[in-house]
């Protein structure tokens, strides 16, 4: 089963980093198979929101 660390930090108070963590839950019995970041593969990502769209002045189907 997959669980986010986020998601477990609203119902259970986790002090510890993500590796302790999870040595600490191998040790009480549960398995860890691997931790996964989320973020991986996205530190040339961009977000932008359009303020304004305009029709082009020479193209019937562009926008600006």
């Amino acid at each position: 089963m997959k669980a986010s660390l986020k998601w477990l930090k609203e119902y259970v108070d986790i002090p510890a980093g993500v590796d302790e963590f999870a040595a600490r839950m191998v040790m009480s019995g549960s398995e860890v198979e691997s931790i996964e970041p989320l973020d991986k593969g996205m530190d040339r990502v961009v977000v932008a929101r359009i303020a304004k769209m305009e029709p082009h002045p020479d193209a019937d189907r562009l926008r600006l």
